[in-house]
């Protein structure tokens, strides 16, 4: 049997094993089984071109290997980057186990970074290409100290000019501010064309005088992108205008070649309104840039136009609603603008428009405002007249005939009931009524306007009672003669020719010649005579006005008696010889 201590020695060397195996296997190196090589493989699988100037080219190749056992056919590459193309460009076909190389060139039009891609398709794969990262920083051109702008002038078809000369040319550098200015060159061999030729100029030679640190950047002349404005002129008139951006070409040359054609400029201003409105609405006003002759030409260069109005409430805007402060601003291009004008208290106002340092002649336009409504101020009053008497009448609108749009017309249209109008632009008409009666008379005012929009009141009225000269009576029944019988009725009648309107107004009172009288009668009368004998009986017809017109008729009146009475016939005694009187009354 073993002893204790030789357990325990056992187990010391058992375990001791263990750690020394478990140590030795962490100390192993670890085996990694060899994976098959992907089929495809592209290098660099991101194209860096680096820092690059704008139009510069560089060619940075791309290394494709197949892997495969199989050839392997490139079915196309896109792009969207512009600038960047490749070579071979297609029909790329690698044999198993080896390499084809790719030239991507990229030759940047634009400044800025470049963070992009490049898919190639396999033919085997049409739909899941490989995507290759593109990158690139494009910076500008170095700015050149020196740049000549020049080129050639010459006359175009429309150009009103005997020759080139006293032409002056202006060149600005928008970029850097700088501004030349230089008379025309005129060629020898060919006077209808000139040259003209300025230089932008920026020492690169520090001054002998001063100390520069190494680090100053003489100031450039022309910088890449900058915007170079080449002005015609012929004393204040503008003749051209060319805008010129300078390309990285520019700079390597260091010149800048404008050729200009001198064309019409524009010479004078048209405006136009289509006014007049109604208080309150907006005028449209129409400014119109012409040549000589007055056709439509658009400006070479942004203008100011002035806007000047002697009213203290009209207000300019665009037609968006923006306000203008009394100027506005019209681009090269454009031969017209359209603004709007609005005074809602409807003050007339004459516009000036011109453009101030430039040959363009000023232009006015009348802008006037008309009342929404036209209001009497005077209107007819009722009237009486006699029968061919002259009427006058006189109506008034509140709209000053002096202060009426231009080409526009007041006119009242009157109506005097018989039948007869007038229109006048007068505010006194006359009239003469040819018959008697009652006429109503109506007047309208109407306001007519070039554009069409008629202004228009509401019609008056008033009444013309229009009296007779003279009161007649119908034919055959004036007041006849009358034989009656003592206590017989005797009628009378008399028929008036006045129309019924009048006849109603007519008053009769009669005289029966026997001390009777009936005052307030009628066209017809009764009376009952007592005693026999011859009377004249009268009617007074009157018709009342503020001349009151009266006439008195009459009649004889033959009155019998009905009987012969006895008188008494007396005896008488007589001698023979002697006369006999007799006598008797009746």
């Amino acid at each position: 049997m073993q002893n204790k201590g030789q357990i325990n020695s056992v187990d010391r060397i058992v375990t001791a094993l263990i750690v020394l195996a478990v140590n030795t296997l962490f100390l192993l190196p670890k085996i990694v089984l060899a994976e098959e090589d992907p089929p495809i493989v592209i290098s660099p699988n991101i194209v860096n071109f680096g820092v690059l100037e704008i139009n510069q080219s560089k060619v940075e190749p791309l290394t494709i290997a197949n892997n495969s056992n199989q050839e392997l056919e490139i079915d196309r590459l896109e792009s969207e980057i512009p600038g960047l193309s490749w070579a071979p460009q297609a029909d790329i076909v690698i044999p198993p186990a080896s390499t084809h190389d790719i030239d991507l060139t990229f030759q940047p039009d634009q400044v800025g970074t470049v963070q992009s891609h490049l898919e190639i398709f396999f033919d085997g794969n049409p739909d899941d290409p490989i995507v290759i990262q593109i990158q690139a920083t494009v910076v500008p051109p170095a700015p050149v100290p020196m740049l000549t702008v020049g080129g050639q002038i010459s006359k175009g078809p429309l150009a009103r000019l005997d020759s080139l000369d006293n032409l002056k040319v202006q060149v600005i550098n928008k970029g850097t501010g700088d501004v030349q200015k230089t008379d025309l060159l005129v060629l020898v061999e060919d006077k209808s064309k000139g040259i003209y030729q300025v230089i932008f100029f920026k020492p690169d030679v520090d001054p002998p005088d001063i100390v520069l640190p190494d680090s100053f950047v003489p100031p450039p002349a022309a910088t890449f992108g900058d915007e170079i404005e080449i002005i015609v002129f012929k004393g204040k008139r503008l003749l051209a205008l060319a805008t010129r951006t300078i390309e990285v070409e520019d700079l390597q040359n260091k010149t800048l070649i404008v050729d200009i054609t001198l064309g019409q400029s524009a010479s004078q201003l048209n405006v136009e309104n289509n006014g007049p409105k109604v208080i309150g609405e907006p005028v449209s006003i129409d400014i119109e840039f012409q040549d000589e002759d007055g056709n439509t030409i658009a400006v070479f260069r942004p203008m100011t136009i002035l806007l000047h109005t002697f009213s203290g409430s009209g207000n300019f805007s665009y037609e968006e609603g923006q306000r203008l402060d009394g100027s506005v601003q019209i681009q090269p291009g454009q031969s017209y603008i359209s603004l709007i004008y609005s005074d809602l208290n409807g003050q007339n106002a004459t516009v000036t428009v011109s453009v101030p340092d430039q040959d363009i002649a000023s232009a006015t336009t009348s802008i006037q405002w008309v009342p929404a409504a036209l209001n009497f101020v005077k209107v007819p009053n009722d009237q009486e007249a006699k029968v061919g008497e002259t009427v006058d009448f006189t109506a008034e609108v509140d709209a000053v005939l002096a202060n009426l749009p231009a080409n526009s017309q007041l006119t009242y249209n009157w109506d005097f009931g018989d039948g007869d109008t007038d229109d006048t632009s007068n505010t006194s008409i006359s009239h003469t009524y040819q018959e008697v009666g009652e006429y109503l008379v109506k007047v309208k005012s109407v306001l007519s306007l070039v554009e069409g929009l008629p202004v228009e009141t509401e019609i008056a009225q008033s009444t013309v009672t229009v009296e007779p000269t003279d009161i007649g009576v119908k034919e055959g029944t004036g007041l006849e003669d009358v034989e009656v019988a003592v206590g017989e009725e005797a009628s009378f009648s008399i028929e008036v020719d006045f129309p019924d309107n009048v006849l109603s107004r007519l008053t009769y009172s009669w005289d029966f010649g026997d001390g009777a009288t009936e005052p307030e009668g009628t066209k017809e009368a009764r009376h009952i005579y007592q005693q026999a004998g011859e009377y004249t009986a009268k009617v007074m017809i009157e018709l009342p006005s503020k001349k009151p017109l009266r006439r008195e008729f009459e009649a004889t009146v033959t009155v019998e008696p009905t009987e012969i009475g006895e008188a008494g016939l007396e005896d008488v005694e007589v001698a023979v010889g002697e006369e006999a009187s007799f006598s008797i009354e009746v």
